[in-house]
């Protein structure tokens, strides 16, 4: 009898694998998302029972290892960000899991099943992905290509698709920090490198010349409708540099909708943030970079790629603050990466830090710019220490608490600490203190982590979960002009909505990016998680083809590890960059030949630019 049962079990093996992982993703599922098979949900639960059943049997039947490998490995991430992040959102913290074993074994077991339903899904989808051939014939790429004719035309379209945004939100929105920047330029208020200085003057240049019109808001509408030029400018050279690499009409077709069509895009186009350019700067480098990795020798042969690669790379690190630590991290890669081509890597990565340097010099040495204030640097160390003194106060010694109220008014701290949202902590920040006697403070900070890290943990989770969870997001457009958040000093040039087409502004209000937002199936565009994971899934497409072309995810990524310390947990501009560049990305993994096993890897420009993109080995 034992002999026939293990018989069975050898013969149907694959099977029993399956209904065990079925019904552990159904059940984890319905724990997950808050349902329970004793509500009487028997037939939903087994519907889902019988598709997964289906969907993991054709993901088990794959041989490719490299499919199961990256799969497997996605599915555990994709799985582990839901259990965890959904735990965040809910409650801002972990403790539900800490609770008893039960709870513990709960989460376990969550991560399991909901790890199994994406290895369901994953690995089919990229075994399919494998198995195609989405490079463009030599006979599509006369269509929608990248001659100027071709460039002026999308240019066009993608601007006239944006033009009602600035004719219902005339002259455009401008919030709390484009205020700000703008007292620094017109209202005589101290300057600091808070704000990126080069944004700054852009925006005041256009507020000086409204004073000079006589009305601000003329000014601020010449901004917006500059930006919405340089913004669309970019989109259709990114169109245009895919043509080129071989991306396939269709998919071109696809993202123009998306550069044109997704409100997201037209409301920015006339918002005055520097997180606007600065994602356009992270999309052009990307393409940039794509286009060195595709032909190594001829593009860094070209003056004028070297040129427009040297300028896009000092304007990616001066538009935002965090553009420049992305950079640092990026420049390494890039040396590494394109060391065959030594002269000409060196004339960008010389060509570069020269010219930072020379910016810090004249801006913090020559003209005296006081530097940013340190809170904006140290979110996840004040928020630690906040959290700390609201969970364990009573647990503290005096003399740390004593310490900590030189820093930081210990009696207010558990009204003003946000999980999320470090800004109520940072502005009560005693600087003085902190400047006088820094190594004191770091010493308390790295006591108080020894002894409460799970308190540590759970703090900078709450502050960076949006980044890789995406069923999280805050507000995604300021549909506004915010001049009552601010003592904005000229009342004789007031800066104020003006629409010049109200029946646009109200349908826009009505059923414009926030309706749209609400719509289960869309909501992912306007969470800040998804970028990361269709990042990742991309890169997976990379490894599965075996190629080596991971340089052009590296800026991306690079922003991101710089996000995850931000002030807000779940800010949508600051991952606006992310935004953009994903689709590009997914686009190229999924337009890249797959590299026969048999064959060796190939030398670096080995390739020709106009046939198909089989990237490099080297980069």
């Amino acid at each position: 009898m034992v002999d026939i049962v293990k018989k069975i079990c050898r013969q149907h093996r694959t099977w029993f694998v399956v209904l065990l992982g079925a019904y552990a993703t159904a059940s984890a599922s319905y724990t997950q998302f808050g349902f329970s098979i004793a509500e009487g949900k028997y037939i939903f639960f087994f519907a889902l029972f019988l598709l997964l059943c289906f969907a993991l049997n054709r993901a088990v039947a794959v041989k490719t290892r490299r499919v199961q490998l990256a799969g497997g490995l996605l599915a555990f991430l994709f799985g582990t960000f839901t259990v965890l992040g959904t735990a965040l959102h809910a409650d801002d913290s972990l403790a539900v899991f800490g609770t008893s074993a039960h709870a513990v074994f709960t989460c376990f077991a969550q991560i399991v099943g909901l790890s199994v339903m994406f290895y369901a899904l994953l690995v089919p989808l990229l075994d399919c992905i494998l198995k195609s051939d989405l490079t463009a014939s030599r006979g599509e790429r006369r269509y929608f290509t990248a001659n100027k004719s071709s460039f002026l035309l999308i240019w066009a379209f993608i601007f006239l698709c944006w033009l009602p945004y600035l004719l219902a939100y005339y002259p455009g929105n401008f919030s709390q920090d484009s205020f700000r920047q703008l007292s620094y330029v017109i209202g005589g208020y101290p300057l600091d490198a808070g704000h990126p200085l080069i944004h700054t003057a852009y925006l005041g240049l256009f507020g000086k010349l409204g004073m000079a019109m006589g009305s601000l808001n003329h000014g601020m509408a010449l901004y917006s409708l500059s930006q919405m030029l340089l913004l669309s400018a970019a989109f259709a050279y990114t169109l245009g540099r895919l043509c080129r690499l071989g991306v396939k009409p269709s998919l071109r077709v696809a993202l123009l909708l998306f550069f044109a069509l997704f409100p997201v895009n037209a409301a920015y186009s006339v918002t005055g943030w520097k997180d606007i350019l600065f994602g356009a700067l992270g999309l052009l480098l990307t393409v940039m970079v794509f286009e060195a990795v595709h032909d190594p020798k001829g593009y860094l042969a070209s003056k004028r790629n070297i040129v427009m690669t040297i300028v896009v790379m000092v304007l990616f690190a001066l538009y935002r603050n965090n553009g420049f630590h992305a950079l640092l991290i990026f420049l390494p890669f890039f040396f590494f990466a394109f060391r065959k081509q030594l002269r000409a890597t060196l004339t960008i990565v010389g060509s570069v830090a020269a010219a930072l340097v020379l910016y810090n010099v004249l801006v913090f040495s020559v003209f005296k710019v006081p530097p940013s204030p340190p809170y904006h640097a140290l979110s996840i160390p004040l928020q630690q220490i906040a959290r700390t003194v609201r969970d364990h106060r009573d647990t503290m010694t005096q003399q740390q608490l004593d310490t900590i109220n030189e820093l930081l008014p210990v009696d207010e701290i558990g009204d003003l600490y946000k999980p999320g949202l470090s800004d109520p902590i940072k502005w009560v920040m005693n600087v003085e203190a902190y400047e006088q006697n820094k190594l004191r403070y770091l010493k308390l900070w790295a006591e108080l982590g020894v002894r409460y890290p799970g308190t540590y943990i759970e703090s900078f989770m709450c502050l960076n979960y949006g980044y890789w969870y995406p069923s999280t997001s805050r507000w995604v457009i300021s549909a506004r002009v915010l001049e009552d958040r601010i003592e904005f000093p000229y009342a004789e040039y007031p800066l104020a909505r003006h629409s010049l087409w109200p029946a646009a502004e109200t349908f826009l209000a009505r059923f414009g990016a926030v309706k749209l937002a609400s719509l289960p199936p869309l909501s992912l565009l306007y969470g800040t998680g998804i970028q990361f994971w269709v990042l990742l899934f991309s890169m997976a497409v990379i490894w599965v083809k075996r190629r080596r072309c991971w340089l052009p995810f590296v800026p991306s990524l690079a922003l991101w590890l710089t996000t995850i310390a931000s002030p807000v947990c779940a800010e949508y501009r600051y991952i606006y960059m992310l935004v953009l560049t994903a689709p590009v990305c997914l686009i190229m993994a999924l337009t890249l030949s797959k590299k026969p096993d048999e064959a060796p890897d190939e030398p670096v420009g080995t390739e020709e630019p106009a046939a198909q993109p089989n990237l490099p080995p080297e980069a």
